[in-house]
């Protein structure tokens, strides 16, 4: 798991994994991450017997784009539970819709306009341009009461899109 949920480019990041143990001995392994098979980082551990350890490793992201990571431990002469494959995404901007109504706070807005990262557009629940959701990461709904139609089947085609 991930330390920051939102990853940025030249952010270090903090990737959390555990490893356990079953073995009458304490292991020592080495464990490497790879992102899009180029190694990023590694790191030397001891896993007590009958337990287990959580631990990080640490790497810098450099670019964006999509990533497919793995993180392989070394434990020879056992091979066939040493990978763990996962991905995530880096974007240069996260953009963010605010759905408002009439009785929504201007706190929410203030604190995205607080970071460059952020692209945050708020829109009058009757003023939303629904062609706007498809490049949303992220529709906020503030204190809307009552959704029209059109809304409702936009916000569903938003969600089932992922």
């Amino acid at each position: 798991w991930f330390t920051n949920p939102i990853h940025r480019v030249n952010q270090p990041e903090q990737i959390h994994f555990r490893i356990r143990n079953y073995s009458e001995n304490d292991q020592k392994v080495r464990t490497t991450l790879y992102l899009n098979d180029q190694q990023k980082s590694f790191t030397n551990i001891t896993v007590p017997y009958q337990n287990f350890i959580d631990t990080f490793i640490v790497y810098t992201n450099s670019v964006s784009g999509e990533f497919a990571g793995k993180i392989e431990i070394d434990d020879s002469p056992i091979l066939f539970d040493n990978i763990h494959y996962f991905s995530f995404g880096i974007s240069d901007e996260l953009s963010i819709i605010s759905v408002k109504s009439t009785q929504s706070s201007k706190f929410i807005g203030k604190a995205y306009s607080l970071e460059p990262y952020f692209n945050y557009e708020e829109f009058a629940e009757s003023n939303l341009p629904y062609d706007k959701l498809n490049t949303a990461n992220l529709v906020i709904i503030d204190e809307v009461s009552s959704f029209s139609s059109g809304m409702i089947s936009s916000l569903d085609k938003y969600v089932k899109n992922g």
